[in-house]
């Protein structure tokens, strides 16, 4: 691991425990509550059946699905095996530290059904995470320019799209959501620069 991801993984870390604090403290309610009224300002039928879909991108069946594609698709299983790693060690880290936190669901409209705790948010920790690891490979492959662009570019707003869906829907808070990414970041830097020195023999 290089010093610049160290000392931005050491950053990570200490932005997540503040923003833990502050989410102990009850000092973000404020902050909560006017995101989630700018965001559901927006609502129409329309609007919540698309991020509804959207959502489902971030569901367990569907990166399954994708997984299951990816084992299929690539000739060279090493990608799609390092892909399910990630997304396994996101899952179980999520897990453990919603059942550590406990921070409950906001008492917002529920637009889709959801049991469990609020924070850090999965649906958003595994599109991150998932959805990430997509980009750095692209990133580092050789296809051409404009299509590696356009791709992570897609990727990236698919990324923010599912995460401030789950605002919209009522299921999270916005600092659930930034919470799940960073802690994502926090996982995809770690993962990354320990698969990069297998992917160069790939």
């Amino acid at each position: 691991m290089t010093k610049k991801n160290k000392i931005l993984l050491i950053l990570l870390l200490i932005f997540f425990v503040i923003l833990l604090a502050l989410i102990k403290m009850n000092k973000t309610i404020e902050f909560d509550y006017n995101i989630y009224k700018l965001v559901i300002s927006i609502k129409s039928d329309t609007i919540t059946n698309l991020l509804k879909l959207i959502t489902s991108l971030g569901d367990t069946l569907c990166i399954i699905f994708i997984i299951l594609l990816c084992f299929i698709i690539f000739k060279n299983k090493f990608y799609p095996k390092i892909i399910t790693i990630n997304i396994l060690i996101t899952v179980f880290i999520n897990q453990v530290l919603k059942h550590i936190i406990q921070r409950p669901r906001p008492n917002f409209t529920h637009l889709v059904e959801e049991n469990g705790f609020s924070f850090p948010s999965g649906h958003s920790m595994a599109a991150f995470s998932f959805y990430g690891l997509f980009i750095y490979l692209i990133y580092k492959s050789n296809i051409n320019k404009k299509i590696k662009i356009l791709l992570i570019t897609l990727l990236s707003l698919l990324i923010i799209t599912i995460g401030l869906s789950r605002v919209y829907l009522g299921v999270h808070y916005i600092t659930d959501i930034i919470g799940g990414f960073t802690m994502s970041l926090i996982i995809l830097i770690s993962f990354t620069s320990f698969v990069k020195k297998y992917l160069k023999n790939v």
